[in-house]
C-alpha cells in the first residue's frame, strides 16, 4: 500500500523556516513502522521551500505528491496546526480519493472536536500500531484507539523519507540558539529517548501511558546509525525526565564516552530533567566529561503559589540549587517562566520576575506566557468558565493571547508587554562587542538574499575568546544576538559593531 505522509508546515499560513531540533519526529517513526510492515512510504515535508505564499505553496506540492496515487494520507501534529491539517484535507478531498488519517497531538487532545474535518480514521494516542491496522486493513472504524508498543520494540525513526539531511545540511543555522551555540558550524539534530510523563502539570497534555524510557543500548544503536547518515556535532535529548534515573544517567554517560573513543564520535549533547532528578555533581561532572554542555529543567514559575497550583511538584529551592551547581560546574542551566495561570496575581508575576532577575539573567531562563492547549487541565477549565466560548473560533484564533487570572484584561496585557520588552530587548543581560567578517554564502544565505558572517568576541564572563557563524541581511549588522559562551555557558549579549572587510 502506498502512504503519503504530510508534514505540518511551521507556522502555516504565515512563512517560517524550520530546523531539524522542531521536526516532528512522530511522522518519522510512523513511516518506519509502516515500512517495516511492508508498504511504500512517501513523505512530504514543505518546511524550508522558499516561497511568496504558503498556502499556495501546499496546493501545488500536495496536488503533485498525491500523483503517487497513495491509499491513504496520514496528518497530524499539534493543536497550533489546524489549519494546515484543514487545508490539507480539503485539498486531498478535492484532488484524491485517499482515504484520510488523522493523528498527533491534535487527534489525541480533542478527538471529539476533530471529527469535524471528518477524517476516514482518526488515531488517539501513540500512531505506530494504528496507523499500521488501518493500512493493513484490520481497522475500519473511524476512531482507533493506538496501542503503544514496546519501547525498544519501536523501529529506528526514518527521517530520510522527510528530506532531513537537506534540513542538517542547510538550515542547521535556523535552530534555536540554545540548541547549536556550542559550536561555530552546528550541525544539531535529535533523539527520542523517552515517551510519556508520570506527572500531571495542568498546563500539559494527559500521559495516560506513563513513562517509558528506552534502553541505553537502544539508545547507543540510534546515535550510531543516525551520526553515521549525518554526521551531527549537537545531539539533543528529546526527554524531559532524562537524568530522573541517576544510575540510568551515569550508565549513559560512561557508554557514551565508550563509543566516542571507538567510533571516534564528536558531537555535544544537552538534556531536559525534572527538578526532582536532584543531580549531584558526580553526575553532572560526569556528563559534561561526555559531552553535555547544558541542561534544562521545566521551570514555570518562581512563585510556589503557583507552581503548587500547576502541580509542578518541585520547589523553587530546587531550581537555585541546579542553577549553582551548573555555575559551578561550568555548564549551561535552561528554562522557562510562563505567566498566566489561573491563580497568578500581580504578586507571583513579580516573585517569577524577582527570580529572573537574580539567577536568570546568566542562565538561559526564558520569559513567556501560558496557552490554554486542548488536552490539558487548564483548557477544560477556560471551557468551563466560558474562557474560551467556542471551540471553532479558538482553533481559528490559536496564537491569541488568552487572560485566565482574576486580573483586570488592561492590566495583564502590560505585564505581557512588559515580560516581552525584556526577553525581546535582552538588556539586562551582560554585554559584549562582535567583530563581524563576512564568509563564503552557502545555499540559505544566497536562498533568503542575506551573508554569511563569523562574529568573533570576548566573553564578559570568562574573558575566553568565543566564535560564532550566522547569518544576517545587512540592516541586522548593528544588532545584537544572544547566544551562550562555549566556554562557561552563561548567557552574553553580543552587539555587532561593524563588518570588516
Amino acid at each position: 500500500m502506498k502512504v503519503l505522509l504530510v508534514v505540518p508546515v511551521k507556522s502555516y499560513p504565515n512563512l517560517s523556516l524550520l530546523g531539524v531540533t522542531d521536526f516532528p519526529s512522530g511522522f518519522a517513526y510512523v513511516s518506519a513502522a509502516l515500512q517495516k510492515a511492508g508498504h511504500e512510504v512517501y513523505g512530504l515535508n514543505l518546511n524550508n521551500v522558499i516561497c511568496k505564499d504558503a498556502q499556495v505553496m501546499l496546493k501545488e506540492n500536495l496536488i503533485e505528491a498525491l500523483k503517487v496515487k497513495p491509499g491513504f494520507v496520514g496528518l497530524g501534529g499539534l493543536c497550533i496546526d489546524y489549519k494546515f491539517i484543514r487545508d490539507c484535507i480539503k485539498i486531498i478531498r478535492e484532488n484524491s480519493e485517499a482515504k484520510i488519517v488523522l493523528g498527533g497531538h491534535i487527534a489525541s487532545c480533542d478527538p471529539g472536536f476533530m471529527k469535524v474535518l471528518n477524517p476516514d480514521h482518526l488515531i488517539i494516542g501513540e500512531g505506530e500500531e494504528g496507523f499500521v491496522k488501518v493500512c493493513n486493513g484490520e481497522y475500519r472504524r473511524q476512531v482507533i484507539n493506538s496501542q503503544p508498543l514496546p519501547i525498544d520494540e519501536i523501529p529506528y525513526p526514518d527521517y530520510d523519507s522527510f528530506g532531513i539531511k537537506n534540513m542538517v545540511d542547510n538550515f542547521s543555522i535556523i535552530n534555536r540558539m540554545l540548541y547549536r551555540y556550542s559550536r561555530k558550524d552546528p550541525r544539531p539534530f535529535i533523539i527520542v529517548t523517552a515517551r510519556g510523563c508520570p506527572y500531571s502539570c495542568t498546563f500539559c497534555k494527559k500521559h495516560p501511558e506513563g513513562y517509558r524510557p528506552r534502553s541505553i543500548e537502544n539508545i547507543i544503536g540510534e546515535i550510531k546509525e543516525n551520526y553515521e547518515k549525518y554526521k551531527f556535532n549537537i545531539l539533543i535529548m528529546q526527554d524531559e525526565l532524562f537524568a530522573v534515573n541517576k544510575k540510568r544517567t551515569r550508565e549513559f554517560c560512561e557508554t557514551l564516552i565508550e563509543k566516542k573513543k571507538e567510533y571516534g564520535w564528536d558531537f555535544d549533547w544537552l538534556m531536559q530533567t525534572h527538578a526532582n532528578s536532584k543531580l549531584d555533581e558526580g553526575t553532572l561532572r560526569l556528563a559534561k566529561e561526555s559531552g553535555m554542555y547544558l541542561f534544562s529543567y521545566g521551570l514555570e514559575s518562581a512563585s510556589n503559589k503557583i507552581l503548587k497550583s500547576m502541580k509542578k511538584h518541585i520547589k523553587i529551592e530546587q531550581i537555585v540549587e541546579a542553577i549553582e551547581l551548573a555555575d559551578k560546574v561550568r555548564v549551561g542551566f535552561a528554562g522557562n517562566l510562563i505567566i498566566g495561570d489561573p491563580n497568578e496575581t500581580e504578586d507571583t508575576i513579580r516573585e517569577s520576575l524577582d527570580f529572573y532577575f537574580k539567577h536568570g539573567i546568566d542562565a538561559a531562563i526564558f520569559l513567556s506566557y501560558i496557552q490554554p492547549y486542548p488536552g490539558s487541565e487548564i483548557f477544560d477549565y477556560c471551557m468551563e468558565k466560558g474562557i474560551i466560548k467556542d471551540k471553532q473560533t479558538y482553533y481559528e484564533n490559536i496564537d491569541k493571547k488568552i487572560n485566565m487570572t482574576s486580573i483586570e484584561d488592561s492590566i495583564f496585557t502590560k505585564w505581557l508587554a512588559f515580560n516581552g520588552l525584556i526577553e525581546g530587548s535582552y538588556l539586562m543581560i551582560k554585554s559584549t562587542e562582535g567583530k563581524l567578517k563576512k564568509i563564503d554564502k552557502d545555499y540559505l544565505a544566497n536562498a533568503i538574499q542575506a551573508d554569511n558572517y563569523q562574529i568573533d568576541a570576548i566573553c564578559p564572563h570568562c574573558g575566553e575568546e568565543v566564535s560564532y557563524n550566522q547569518i544576517m541581511h545587512k540592516d541586522q549588522t548593528k544588532g545584537f544576538f544572544v547566544p551562550l559562551c562555549q566556554n562557561c555557558n552563561k548567557r552574553i549579549r553580543v552587539n555587532l559593531v561593524g563588518v570588516e572587510e
